[in-house]
């Protein structure tokens, strides 16, 4: 599975990088693959390894620390990256998507450009299911109250950056939830979600700040 990282700073798209095999070096410094010109990142700020199917990050022991999905990483520790993973370095907001153009060459798949800010941010794949039934979120509340969006993506992200972000992430034959960014409280049913992810099921009520929807499985 080929990955890529988008890069953003103001919520402005500034770079794609494609993930290669090995190493990719992170920070202010000109040999570094990817150079954030910034001074609250460091010259060697941090480094990705790509190693089969496995994506780790390690924080270089950087001045300004390296955030994964809202947690400050340990300096010299590497941790692992899933697919919709978000890091922060600095003013710069990374995201770890898939590399449509390698990874979808199959038929049946549909890729979707990113977009830039938007409360609907969708990482793209198609027919994703649960017992064989699309599932979708029912918007109860905000700006997009009334509407239903169906999750054809392997992971689809909602909130505003800066505000907060949840990410629905489609495993085998069910749907988590998690959290991205964000100090808002993410809950299902009332209950806070767990920090590793929620599964959650037909009916269940999801809240983010000022954001409500039901997770549904619609008709077959």
């Amino acid at each position: 599975m080929a990955y890529k990282l988008i890069i953003t700073k103001s919520d402005r798209v500034v770079r794609e990088h494609v993930l290669q095999p090995g190493q990719t070096s992170i920070g202010r410094r000109q040999h570094n693959v990817i150079r954030l010109d910034d001074p609250t990142v460091s010259g060697k700020h941090a480094l990705i390894r790509v190693e089969e199917d496995r994506i780790d990050i390690e924080d270089l022991g950087s001045t300004n620390g390296t955030y994964l999905n809202g947690d400050l990483l340990d300096k010299q520790q590497r941790m692992e990256l899933q697919l919709g993973d978000r890091l922060v370095v600095g003013p710069y907001r990374i995201a770890v998507q898939l590399n449509v153009d390698d990874a979808w060459s199959e038929p049946g798949f549909t890729p979707t450009p990113v977009q830039g800010r938007s409360d609907f941010n969708e990482t793209a794949r198609a027919e994703l299911t649960v017992d064989g039934r699309i599932a979708a979120l029912e918007i109860t509340s905000g700006v997009n109250a009334g509407r239903t969006l169906p999750l054809t993506k392997v992971v689809t992200t909602v909130g505003t950056p800066g505000v907060g972000i949840l990410a629905l992430t489609h495993r085998i034959n069910t749907y988590v939830v998690s959290k991205v960014e964000g100090e808002q409280p993410i809950t299902v049913n009332d209950a806070a979600i767990d920090p590793a992810g929620t599964t959650v099921r037909d009916g269940d009520r999801i809240a983010m700040g000022g954001i409500q929807m039901v997770f549904r499985l619609l008709p077959r």
